[in-house]
């Protein structure tokens, strides 16, 4: 008989979380110990830095609210490409590295954690639309599945084993409070 066997090459990712106006950012330790859990089966290595002085004067915020707002679409908004823009002029600026930039205050929607495109080297973590560390972290490496790797919610219609929204310990799910430390669960036909 014969035994097929599938390898994967390790991939090491260097991750930086920004603080964005003096909003609050999580130590990059912690943040990076679990990331490198969560990601362990997929063979993927994190390596997580923090900046914290990154000051931008936006000029498209309106009311006092950063746009948080995506509907039906995976591109940045008029706020969020403002801010890119910006953060290429920094000095600490690196085209390789990948950023999550973490926004304080009010946003216009105040159900939305986070957001990263697929394939993407910027994503926006909503600081004040989270109950706690254990959800800011968890938002964290949901934003990253989709920017670094592309995948996709599991209860997505064209997701190969589709599920009901909330009814999975999957990563790239939608759950409650009581299950940000557990429903972290990655499985392999999402890497194939």
């Amino acid at each position: 008989g014969q035994v097929n066997i599938a390898a994967y090459d390790k991939i090491t990712t260097d991750i930086c979380i920004v603080e964005v106006n003096g909003a609050a950012v999580p130590d990059a330790v912690p943040v990076e110990d679990v990331l490198n859990k969560v990601y362990k089966s997929s063979v993927v290595q994190w390596k997580v830095t923090k900046i914290k002085d990154f000051t931008a004067v936006l000029q498209g915020i309106k009311n006092g609210k950063f746009d948080s707002e995506h509907p039906g679409s995976m591109k940045y908004n008029d706020n969020e490409n403002e801010l890119i823009n910006a953060f290429k002029d920094y000095k600490d600026y690196n085209s390789t590295t990948t950023y999550l930039f973490f926004i304080g205050g009010q946003t216009t929607n105040l159900g939305t954690k986070g957001f990263m495109p697929f394939n993407r080297q910027f994503g926006f973590i909503y600081r004040d639309n989270q109950q706690d560390v254990n959800e800011l972290i968890r938002t964290m490496a949901h934003e990253l599945g989709h920017g670094c790797f592309s995948l996709k919610h599991v209860f997505e219609s064209d997701c190969q084993y589709q599920h009901t929204e909330g009814q999975t310990n999957n990563l790239m799910d939608y759950v409650g409070a009581d299950e940000f430390t557990t429903a972290l669960q990655l499985l392999k036909y999402q890497w194939d």
